[in-house]
């Protein structure tokens, strides 16, 4: 058994490094892929505030609802 796995052993690497330069491949195909979001951290702040507050009037508007 330990021979066998011994003799299957240049086989198995070669099957390993084409699964790992696929793999490669495949990070740097979505690496490709990515695009570049050309917003500033205030904007973000900004959009993130906006969700915040329709959040809030979201949950006030249940709570109203509830206390009815």
């Amino acid at each position: 058994m330990e021979h066998k796995k011994l003799a299957d052993l240049p086989k198995s690497i070669e099957e390993q490094k084409a699964r790992l330069k696929s793999a490669i491949k495949n990070v740097a195909d979505l690496m490709k892929s990515l695009k570049v979001i050309s917003r500033t951290d205030a904007q973000d702040a900004q959009a993130i505030e906006e969700v915040e507050q329709i959040r809030q009037r979201a949950i006030l508007a249940i709570q109203r609802y509830l206390s009815q």
